[in-house]
């Protein structure tokens, strides 16, 4: 059942009367998600006697508004068989094991017959856990519980009122004081940057040595030795 409320606050409030009503009932609550991401919601599985399970389902529907109801019924009379019958061969294999470990003498045969008790065993619990889960979806019927506001509702914000200006005094005009702090801000802005491309351009400064080095060089052997001037005589 999806139940529609008018705002976020009425959310929480509408799933705790549905969890006091299941309780009343001789029911109570297997499970909860909440959320109030976007559109506030909350779902609750809540387990009840099954002769109270109509008029649980009619006092959860006036919380507010009904969107969505489901009601379906599982028949598990054959699961409830086959389980009984899986669980008498496993008790009686069980003590079948337990017969020959008893009478035996031989130690490889104790290890081994005991190893199968083990497994017998954890596998005749295993089958009780599911009979017993089993009886709780006969004993009880269960319904999951949402319920939603919308998010436009939940989370309307209030507008800020408007300043008021009847009656205010205008700014004072910047003085000498204000000029120099701004001044400052700047030279130290400018500073700032001159630095960082300071800093960015150190490490290019050997290879641009090491380039002018080389193109003097070769500069040079291409030119050659300079030659004298010839006599005038």
């Amino acid at each position: 059942m999806t139940v529609h409320v008018a705002d976020s606050a009425q959310v929480n409030e509408k799933k705790e009367a549905a969890i006091s009503l299941v309780e009343s009932k001789g029911g109570g609550l297997f499970g909860e998600e909440t959320s109030f991401n976007g559109d506030a919601r909350a779902t609750i599985t809540l387990k009840l006697p099954p002769a109270e399970f109509r008029s649980v389902l009619s006092g959860l529907g006036k919380l507010g508004e009904v969107r969505d109801q489901q009601v379906k019924t599982d028949d598990v009379t054959q699961q409830v068989v086959d389980l009984d019958a899986r669980i008498t061969a496993a008790e009686h294999g069980l003590d079948r094991m337990r017969g020959l470990l008893d009478k035996t003498s031989n130690l490889v045969d104790v290890a081994n017959l005991e190893a199968d008790v083990n497994r017998r065993e954890v596998e005749v619990e295993q089958l009780r856990g599911q009979q017993q889960s089993l009886s709780q979806r006969v004993d009880l019927s269960t319904i999951v519980l949402t319920v939603t506001a919308d998010a436009a509702v939940a989370g309307t914000a209030v507008p800020p009122a408007p300043a008021s200006t009847a009656g205010s005094t205008p700014a004072p005009l910047p003085g000498f004081g204000d000029g120099l702090q701004g001044g400052w801000k700047v030279f130290t802005n400018v500073g700032t940057v001159v630095l960082a491309a300071l800093g960015a351009c150190l490490p290019f400064v050997p290879f641009v040595i090491v380039g002018g080095v080389a193109w003097r060089l070769t500069r040079r052997r291409r030119v050659g030795p300079a030659r004298p001037a010839p006599d005038p005589t």
